[in-house]
């Protein structure tokens, strides 16, 4: 990573993001505990980076569910579950196996969100995330 990229936490995860002020920074991966912000959201931090609350929102985060058996499998879902969602600005990253988060834009609601993934090559189930204890 690049001078201008930080690690950023809180409690239990920790993310990059890029410095924008000394005490903010604009998250650059879709953490998996929180749904307080996403990629691209502007987030305020202390002086120990960790996130102590959010100044400018433009996601919201879902976790994406799938089949799949096989590494390959794994590999070939995700890759279309990304080229499928990049058609609607969400962005989509990678977690385990059969597993993935999405950044969903705030002007996509989740009645919009469940129309687009009816379309989606891969059958999917979609689900806030929910923070581990």
């Amino acid at each position: 990573m690049t001078d201008n990229y930080i690690k950023i936490w809180i409690p239990g995860e920790s993310m990059w993001a890029t410095r924008i002020s000394e005490n903010s920074a604009k998250v650059c991966n879709i953490p998996i505990m929180t749904n307080e912000f996403t990629l691209g959201d502007l987030v305020e931090i202390d002086s120990e980076n960790q996130v102590v609350g959010v100044l400018e929102r433009g996601a919201y985060n879902m976790v994406c569910h799938y089949e799949a058996s096989d590494a390959d499998q794994v590999s070939e879902r995700y890759k279309q579950l990304r080229e499928y969602y990049q058609g609607f600005d969400i962005k989509v990253e990678g977690g385990v196996k059969g597993i993935c988060m999405l950044s969903v834009p705030v002007d996509c609601d989740p009645k919009q969100l469940a129309q687009i993934s009816k379309g989606c090559p891969v059958s999917v189930e979609l689900h806030e995330p929910e923070p581990m204890e």
